[in-house]
């Protein structure tokens, strides 16, 4: 299992220096702040007033998404005018996708920090100010899908994604007696896919693209989120840290990490061959197709599918933005691999005490039930490759 590859220790932020409550006393000034800046929009305000029957911009950089190479081509051939709705569909598509993992945050974020802190506690309610958040961003992109898409949020997809988080907690409740551990699993859970959401939110837009007319409103309306997002971030990845580091169980913290190994590894696995890019490359696809969006790209919805079902080839690494954003979420991951002391060989899952393992395997099971991609069957060595390569130790 790789273990004999040699890796470059992660450089540390002066932000992940600071203790926990430093970070809980910055969160509450921030928040403080923001919610009394009443000439900065909310996102649902910019959304409210965006007009998609105008909108003519691009919604993203069109070399950012990444398609299988035949649909590629076919993709980067279209006229200017139809790549442009292209990606203003994906851009719907993608906080359409955002809006379903913050509705199952509306969840978990308050009921985590009740649990392991209690009740009005200044850690309390930095989760209540960002799942306020988070109900601004639903109403939002829920309208952003319906100017854009015809439609709202799904309830089957809402069903498909929280899955995972519903039936692992659901499954640790009666096994771990620490307040602290399913809280320390959730936040850092968060910060993983925090990572993917960043990755594509703060790169999309590329301003070297003179070449192109971006969408003024779609651009403001994801740095509003973004702007957001940093907050919850921080967050995410300072709760994961120090709730795990409280875990007095030596058996229940080693539950919790191979958890987070295995969700871990998920993710390297996806952003090998392209992360959230790929999946929503194809919602968006299939979408304009059957919507007759782009009539010159002259793919069925069956060559499309095809394509996808067979995509396997690794994310390229040659300059450009989208190297940017990998490079970035590459270095987040390893930020959790140091933090954890992970290690290439952990990756196997085989050192576990038996009732951890026995409860690995259930999880993993449901994981794999997911539907989270054709990455699932990748051998996870050469996807770990690609994922150093992306930090530069190839």
């Amino acid at each position: 299992m790789i273990e004999s590859l040699e890796r470059k220790s992660t450089p540390v932020s002066r932000l992940d220096k600071l203790d926990f409550g430093s970070v809980i006393r910055m969160q509450q000034h921030l928040y403080e702040r923001a919610l009394q800046r009443t000439d900065e929009c909310r996102l649902s305000t910019r959304v409210i007033a965006y007009d998609a029957t105008t909108d003519e911009g691009f919604g993203c950089d069109p070399a950012f998404p990444v398609y299988p190479a035949a649909v590629g081509a076919r993709v980067h051939a279209l006229p200017l005018e139809q790549q442009a709705r292209l990606t203003r569909i994906l851009f719907a598509m993608e906080k359409q996708n955002v809006a379903q993992n913050e509705m199952i945050t509306l969840t978990w974020n308050t009921h985590c920090a009740i649990r392991a802190f209690g009740l009005f506690t200044e850690e309390y309610w930095v989760q209540h100010r960002e799942t306020l958040d988070e109900y601004d961003h639903i109403y939002g992109f829920e309208l952003l899908a319906r100017k854009l898409l015809g439609a709202g949020l799904s309830a089957a997809e809402l069903t498909r994604k929280n899955r995972f988080r519903d039936f692992t907690f659901k499954t640790l409740d009666p096994i771990l007696q620490s307040p602290r551990a399913v809280p320390s699993l959730y936040f850092t859970l968060r910060f993983v896919a925090n990572v993917f959401l960043k990755m594509v939110e703060g790169f999309c837009f590329d301003p070297r693209r003179t070449d192109l007319t971006y969408s003024e409103p779609l651009r403001a309306i994801n740095q509003a989120h973004h702007d957001d997002e940093a907050r919850h971030f921080t967050s995410s990845w300072a709760y994961g840290r120090q709730l795990f580091t409280s875990i007095a169980d030596p058996t229940e913290r080693e539950l919790v990490r191979a958890i987070i190994t295995l969700y871990l590894s998920l993710h390297i696995r996806a952003l090998a061959i392209g992360g959230h890019l790929v999946r929503t490359g194809l919602e968006s696809l299939l979408f304009a197709v059957e919507t007759g969006a782009l009539p010159a790209l002259d793919l069925s919805r069956e060559e499309i599918v095809a394509a996808y079902a067979s995509h396997c080839s690794f994310v390229d690494l040659g300059p450009s933005r989208r190297r940017e954003s990998f490079r970035w979420a590459a270095s987040q991951f390893r930020k959790l691999e140091s933090s954890l002391g992970i290690e290439p060989r952990d990756y196997a899952l085989d050192q576990l005490r038996p009732e951890n393992q026995a409860v690995l395997d259930r999880i993993r099971v449901a994981i794999l039930a997911n539907g989270s991609g054709p990455d699932d069957d990748l051998p996870f060595e050469p996807c770990y490759q690609v994922y150093q390569a992306m930090l530069g130790e190839a």
